[in-house]
């Protein structure tokens, strides 16, 4: 197995560099342009964790021959991904040195080259300066000092520049050809990891559950290393295809949140349009997203949607398969609307978390539960499972239970009473669900029920205020 030193690893980027770019001739000076030379700087993000980049740059080309280094590029870079086009010119090759500046990568690049070193008298604290020359790092650093051959850095170690291939940043490397010298706009679009963008929504529902204020917010979140600073951002809402890739992962960080308040500055609520089978949300004000940034943006106008509140008890017990002991159960309390302009809403609804709150008699809001929704089109409905029931209660029991077979199979019959107390000062409407499997017939019931499908039946029986509601029924099960 063949090991190879850190030291030589720091060297394999400056060496790939001459072996990637044969075709950059040696008379091309290399020329950075960075975030300063920016005209113009688009993000489409995608709720899968990664964003489109549309960067564009300023550039004096010469005629031939013309080696650029755009730095101030994600590290997270698709290399696969790079679109880069220029006016009048054609990119003949590039090189993508995502590999960041570290001392044992600056001293593997000056092998062969001086450097300075600079000791300290540990009494007087003068400093005295001393050149050497850098023999070999593999193993530990060999150098030549006043004529002698020595091992270790006996001090600290200053560097005339940086070495030919090393730079300070992360950059992408193209070699590009023009006859026609002059100006031209760079124009680089690619695929970036560690951009990201998700749904949130708060809403404030009336005591009674007869409506709510939803308020839908974006938060943008930035673990790349680099800043965005007015960009023209997108999000993309819908599941986006995309193969796995290999890119450099990015390194754990402290992340920092900042609310952008909804003003006449930030430019109101973005501009949504269909994008084929996705929903396109335009920001209509540049914004700057910093790495290891979070950023809050709201994503619609505030909305009053009608809504109910449902009390539900459901069944996930095979009582066909055998006897059941007595339960106790404390209601789950669903909150649900329909996402249609009637209800005050009709807008395609991102998927995200719902956090809900109520006011109490003091006027303080105060949370109440949350729930997750899917992306959820126009007209459909919205269920949320924010928690349970204090006050409504049932005890459910299976009353009789027989099994047996005959000359088609097995033949079940079940018998369940279910007696749901309500504590609360007011009737409460409470739905039962019940899940049967196989062929399954309903021989009796205390109360109207409903087929969902053809596994599940259910009854809405109403709880008078600090009073109880019996509802019995019995089925056979081949």
């Amino acid at each position: 197995m063949i090991r190879i030193s850190p030291m030589l690893r720091a060297i394999i980027p400056a060496l790939a560099m001459s072996l990637i770019l044969p075709s950059i001739a040696e008379s091309a000076e290399e020329r950075a342009v960075g975030a300063d030379a920016r005209t113009s700087l688009g993000l489409v993000i995608y709720g899968g964790g990664f964003a489109m980049v549309r960067d564009q740059r300023k550039v004096d080309l010469a005629q031939g021959n013309n080696r650029i280094a755009l730095t101030d590029v994600s590290r997270s870079m698709d290399q696969a991904s790079t679109i880069l086009r220029a006016e009048n010119a054609t990119v003949t090759a590039q090189l993508f040195d995502f590999d960041i500046l570290t001392p044992d990568r600056l001293l593997a690049a000056s092998v062969g080259q001086d450097v300075t070193i600079i000791s300290t008298h540990p009494q007087t604290g003068v400093e005295t300066l001393r050149r050497a020359r850098v023999l070999s790092v593999s193993g530990g650093p060999v150098l030549q000092i006043d004529g002698r051959i020595e091992t270790g850095i006996p001090g600290r170690l200053a560097f005339d520049a940086l070495p030919p291939g090393v730079r300070s940043a992360p950059s992408m490397v193209a070699d590009i050809q023009t006859e026609t010298p002059g100006e031209r706009v760079l124009d680089l679009a690619y695929l970036t990891d560690n951009l990201d963008w998700q749904a949130d929504y708060v809403a404030e529902i009336a005591p009674d559950g007869s409506s709510l204020r939803l308020e839908s917010w974006a938060t943008l979140t930035n673990r790349t290393d680099i800043d965005f600073t007015n960009a023209n951002i997108s999000l993309v809402s819908g599941q986006v295809n995309r193969q796995p890739t290999r890119q450099p992962k990015a390194a754990p960080m402290l992340m920092r949140s900042e609310a952008m308040a909804v003003s006449d500055s930030a430019g109101g609520a973005p501009v949504r349009e269909g994008l084929g089978d996705y929903h396109l949300y335009r920001l209509k004000t540049p914004v700057t997203l910093s790495q290891r940034e979070s950023r809050k943006i709201a994503l619609f106008s505030p909305a009053a949607v009608q809504s109910s509140r449902t009390y539900l008890f459901r069944g996930g017990q095979h009582y066909y398969g055998g006897r059941s002991g007595e339960q106790q159960l404390n209601a789950a309390i669903e909150i649900h609307f329909v996402n249609d302009p009637k209800a005050g809403l009709g807008e395609p609804l991102p998927g995200g978390t719902v956090r809900l709150y109520q006011r109490d008699s003091t006027g303080t809001p105060v949370f109440i539960g949350e729930d997750s929704i899917a992306r959820t089109p126009e007209n459909q409905e919205v269920r949320l499972n924010i928690g349970q029931a204090f006050d409504v209660t049932a005890t459910r029991r299976q009353t009789d239970y027989d099994r047996r077979k005959d000359s088609i199979g097995t033949v079940t019959t079940t018998e369940h009473e279910i007696v749901v107390a309500n504590a609360r000062e007011d009737a409460v409407t409470v739905r039962i669900e019940e899940r049967l499997y196989g062929d399954w017939e309903i021989l009796s019931s205390s109360a109207e029920y409903e087929k969902l499908d053809a596994f599940r039946l259910a009854w809405d029986v109403t709880v008078p205020a600090g009073g109880e509601t019996t509802l019995s029924w019995k089925a056979r099960i081949r």
